[in-house]
């Protein structure tokens, strides 16, 4: 897993340093997540957050990619269990492409992969947590938008859908397992 990571890690500093040769920026961008599974009837939104760093390579003037590596916090509440939570954290690298759509706004799409580095579910009026077995490997697809308040910061609202089932040893073509993630994220750029 350690070598996965580090694999992931190394293509996305390539990306960061590639695009500073280039037309471009990198930043910083933090925000909250709602994330739940799909296929749980008793799943209820958690909320939690994620952080990183991101890239920003103009390749036309309207379009634009954005890689990204970032570290996200998932899971779900069990419905009328609040206490009951399954909390799952990724480190994510996404290849967002976006596309001026408007003065100051841009739409967003593109992959996103994470692996996942913790899997637990908790019990806060026992005070106890356990491992659950999850999946490595996590792909999905990320649709949003994102808004420039300031020439240095900007405001972005995705979905990030996995299309991976990330449960182990379940059947894909009877039952699919998987996360479903709100985003909102401050950007913040470095360098202009």
């Amino acid at each position: 897993m350690r070598k996965v990571v580090n694999f992931i890690f190394i293509i996305t500093l390539s990306l960061f340093s590639a695009q500073v040769k280039s037309q471009g920026y990198y930043g910083i961008k933090l925000g909250p997540n709602i994330s739940t599974i799909g296929n749980v009837p008793d799943a209820q939104p958690r909320i939690s957050f994620h952080t990183g760093v991101f890239g920003f390579i103009l390749l036309t003037d309207r379009l634009a990619i954005q890689p990204e590596l970032l570290y996200s916090q998932k899971g779900y509440v069990i419905r009328d269990f609040p206490d009951l939570k399954y909390k799952y954290s990724y480190v994510m690298v996404n290849f967002l492409f976006k596309m001026d759509i408007a003065e100051n706004t841009q739409a967003i799409i593109g992959p996103v992969l994470g692996g996942n580095l913790s899997a637990k579910f908790v019990d806060t009026i026992n005070n106890t947590s356990e491992d659950v077995p999850l999946r490595f490997f996590d792909a999905g697809l990320s649709l949003g938008l994102s808004q420039t308040i300031h020439p240095l910061v900007f405001i972005e609202g995705k979905l990030n859908f996995s299309l991976s089932n990330i449960v182990p040893n379940v059947s894909p073509i009877l039952q699919r397992y998987n996360n479903r993630v709100a985003q909102v994220s401050l950007g913040i750029r470095l360098k202009k």
